[in-house]
């Protein structure tokens, strides 16, 4: 009989992770798929981007709802969501009898549910851990607490298994295989004629794609940053500008509320939802400059050598390819950086030789074979916190 893997999805960022880990589960003879959607992805406001999962061909097994009106304006909001979230999944999980659980990186929706699976004693393997070295956002704790509770870890490249490590984690339930995302990333994408189409815009260069998202444990000094972005792109009227709006986290809804305002008194920028990731990429491949603090500046733009402008503390802890820029979110140090991304050539030139760090293009199928391969017995399940001079009955 098939392992069933039941693997849960939140919002368009971890989905794009995701995909090609689902497709190689998917396809693998002695596994069997159990998608869950919840979160942003069954959300209106963020674009219902359910119908992209359902667009890729996958069947759901579940659909759980957990967001409310006021999830995305307060801290509170979050801690509901995730009340509702435990429960909910905890249902679902009971009544799909998953053989193992599978969550991707660091957002609430995957802690609810790793802590409902933890509840019903389902093995956890855990996409992405290892990542945070330095929480600027509820974020960072929620994937250092998702190591913990994972019984297998699937990490993206060495630097990040060494801090699982650190973490307490025994080496031999880390296993480096990248990150999914980048499987397959340059494929099937767009003309440039197609996405202008699509998107209903003219993508006259230079193209700036971007992305900000609440910094939750420094609120004010994140809208210090946003406002300097959007101060920083209005010295750019020649340009094209598409903004993509925030996740369903706290703050989510002022940040949206800002890009818009901006959008409507600056005709050159555009605001999507969500543009789905073979759109997203589509974008990326002909943009000329990356900006904002989303996790994607630096983990997928390596791929298409895009100068990417890194703002503010929200990524401290990951690494880097040449074609990031770090800045402080000052509006000055912004248009700068943005200044050079668009028009110094060395700049350019060494954004388009940036090797990406996080993988080959194989994580998928790496992830598939290893939860097919796994053996779920007492060693697996009981996790033990190593301690120097501890007995033999410690050692893995």
């Amino acid at each position: 009989m098939a392992r069933r893997v039941a693997v849960l999805t939140g919002a368009r960022s971890d989905y794009g992770v995701l995909r090609s880990a689902l497709r190689a589960i998917d396809a693998h003879p002695r596994l069997s798929l159990r998608l869950v959607a919840t979160g942003a992805h069954l959300s209106e406001t963020h674009g219902l981007t359910v119908r992209e999962i359902e667009a890729d061909g996958f069947d759901l097994a579940a659909r759980v709802g957990i967001l409310e009106a006021d999830t995305t304006n307060s801290d509170l909001g979050v801690a509901r969501a995730i009340g509702r979230g435990v429960g909910a999944l905890a249902e679902t999980f009971q009544r799909l009898a998953p053989d193992v659980t599978v969550f991707l990186g660091d957002r609430y929706e995957t802690f609810a549910g790793a802590l409902a699976a933890s509840a019903l004693r389902l093995p956890i393997a855990h996409i992405g851990g290892g990542e945070c070295d330095h929480a600027t956002c509820l974020d960072g704790y929620l994937r250092n607490a998702l190591t913990q509770l994972a019984h297998v870890h699937f990490v993206s490249c060495e630097t990040y298994a060494d801090r699982l490590v650190a973490l307490g984690q025994d080496p031999w339930r880390i296993h480096v295989v990248g990150l999914p995302s980048l499987d397959g990333i340059t494929d099937d994408l767009m003309t440039p004629d197609a996405l202008s189409d699509s998107l209903g815009i003219s993508l006259d260069p230079p193209v700036i794609a971007g992305t900000y998202l609440p910094v939750t444990l420094r609120p004010e000094e994140s809208r210090v940053e946003l406002e300097a972005m959007l101060a920083a792109l209005a010295t750019q009227p020649d340009a094209t500008v598409v903004l993509t709006l925030s996740n369903a986290d706290a703050g989510g809804g002022w940040v949206d509320e800002a890009v818009r305002a901006f959008a409507t008194s600056h005709p050159n920028v555009h605001v999507f939802e969500s543009l789905g990731r073979r759109r997203y990429h589509s974008l990326l491949s002909i943009a000329d400059a990356v900006i904002g603090n989303s996790s994607s500046g630096l983990i997928e733009t390596p791929s298409f050598g895009v100068p990417t402008i890194n703002i503010g503390a929200r990524q401290e802890g990951r690494l880097r390819a040449d074609n990031v820029t770090d800045v402080p979110g000052d509006a000055d140090s912004i248009a700068d950086a943005l200044n050079r991304a668009l028009h110094d050539e060395r700049a350019r030139a060494r954004a388009s030789g940036a090797v990406n760090p996080f993988g080959d293009g194989r994580a998928g199928e790496r992830i598939a074979e290893i939860l097919a391969d796994l053996t779920i017995d007492r060693r697996l399940m009981e996790k033990r916190v190593p301690s120097p001079g501890c007995c033999s009955a410690c050692e893995p």
